[in-house]
């Protein structure tokens, strides 16, 4: 009887076919995980924002005012449209205002800056933006619409991310009415101020 010896290495043409076949599956597997990873990144996005349209309407029923970056009465905040990144808002973690009804802190994320804690703050050159900021590492956006204006004599707030392509495809107007342009996420905070 004659032992045969074991091969111990791959021929050239087998390894061939496993890189053929590893490539194939990479080729298939990368754009599925790719899809997966995107839309994960789309429903963070809306959790975040929904989280903090409920942290505002949480405030705004415990002190009958809307939360703000400076001590305004809701008359007052109604009064104007603004727009801006969603920064700030320190009044969402201590009663910075000292309004009567507070019962916060409303948000549980967020950033200690310089020893009070906000939603966010902005990057400067390479330092990129901290806090609560969309999975691609951007600010969202807030609008506050005032009364009387194209989108209604209620006014409203609502909050804007860019989403995957980082770029704010919606203006003003579109936001208030809830015309949807390219993959930009919308949240309602409220449609009557």
């Amino acid at each position: 009887m004659h032992l045969r010896s074991f091969r111990r290495a791959f021929s050239l043409i087998e390894l061939i076919v496993v890189v053929a076949i590893l490539l194939l599956l990479a080729g298939v597997l990368v754009p599925l995980v790719t899809k997966e990873l995107d839309a994960a990144r789309m429903a963070r996005a809306q959790t975040d924002m929904k989280t903090t349209a409920d942290a505002f309407n949480r405030y705004y029923s415990h002190t009958s005012t809307w939360p703000g970056n400076s001590n305004v009465t809701p008359k007052q905040f109604a009064a104007s449209s603004t727009s801006g990144n969603l920064t700030g808002y320190a009044c969402l973690y201590t009663n910075s205002f000292n309004r009567k009804g507070w019962n916060g802190p409303y948000l549980n994320s967020g950033v200690s800056n310089g020893g009070s804690w906000t939603i966010a703050v902005a990057g400067s050159g390479s330092t990129a933006a901290r806090g609560l900021v969309d999975p691609w590492g951007n600010l969202y956006r807030v609008y506050t619409y005032a009364k009387n204006t194209a989108i209604g004599a209620g006014g409203g707030i609502v909050l804007h991310c860019a989403g995957p392509n980082l770029q704010f495809e919606m203006n003003a107007t579109q936001c208030a009415t809830g015309t949807m342009v390219g993959d930009d996420l919308l949240q309602v905070v409220t449609r009557g101020l």
